[in-house]
């Protein structure tokens, strides 16, 4: 039978809460963007700013500074990354980040692919005068694990009777 002197055991209960502490800390961490991939050729440098097309959102008749009336219709495609089950958010929000309208953009297609799907949707608000705001798109993301993309167009809203 090993005997361990009670010096060497209180070192290794410390050790051993360090080591749990660590663990514990790197669960809890944001994520972390990933380094970028390091270039085969040595002489090539690895690109920086690059757009990931894989979550590119494009929009048909909406640009930005549009001025829309309720209900806006909007329409587009989205890489079938960011629907979940079909649907992904839309929010329109103030220049304060108040949330002024939710809703869903809805996919016209089989969403379970890479490859840019076909969505449609409509959101509904409610303004008495015209207001600057955001119409926003969101990746759906229910693991909540990862910061999803977002597709800001600035819009201004319009009361419907005007």
């Amino acid at each position: 039978m090993l005997l361990l002197s009670e010096d060497t055991l209180e070192t290794e209960r410390s050790l051993m809460k360090r080591l749990l502490f660590a663990l514990v800390l790197a669960g809890c961490a944001p994520n972390m963007p990933q380094e970028p991939e390091q270039q085969k050729d040595e002489g090539e440098q690895p690109e920086t700013g690059a757009i990931d097309v894989s979550m590119e959102l494009t929009l048909k008749d909406l640009e930005p500074g549009d001025e829309v009336t309720s209900p806006l219709r909007f329409s587009g495609s989205a890489s079938g990354l960011w629907y979940s089950e079909g649907d992904f958010p839309v929010r329109i929000v103030d220049g304060q980040g108040n949330v002024i309208a939710e809703s869903y953009a809805s996919s016209q297609s089989n969403w379970m692919t890479e490859e840019q799907v076909p969505f449609e949707g409509d959101i509904t608000f409610n303004v008495a005068e015209p207001t600057e705001a955001t119409l926003i798109f969101q990746e759906d993301d229910p693991s909540g694990m990862n910061v999803p993309a977002e597709h800001p167009v600035a819009v201004v809203l319009v009361p419907s009777g005007e």
